[in-house]
């Protein structure tokens, strides 16, 4: 798990070095088996902490899940 960690805050440099933004999707806190928003909480606030923005997204395949728990991307964002 260490290296899988290491790996990902490389790549979260990376992102920030170049510019980039890094997708908030909350798809994952309705699937049974993940139950969390992509990317993970942990890697989130990496994220916020190197001043890398985060894009909000839903992944809705339907109109009532547009903008499905939004509320969750503005309280990361305090």
């Amino acid at each position: 798990m260490e290296e899988a960690k290491e790996e990902i805050l490389d790549i979260l440099s990376i992102t920030k070095r170049k510019g980039l933004s890094l997708d908030f999707n909350t798809a994952g806190l309705y699937k049974k088996y993940c139950l969390e928003t992509y990317p993970s909480e942990w890697i989130v606030k990496e994220a916020l902490n190197l001043g890398i923005p985060l894009i909000f997204g839903s992944d809705a395949h339907a109109m009532d899940q547009v903008g499905r728990s939004y509320d969750l991307y503005e309280k990361a964002m305090d």
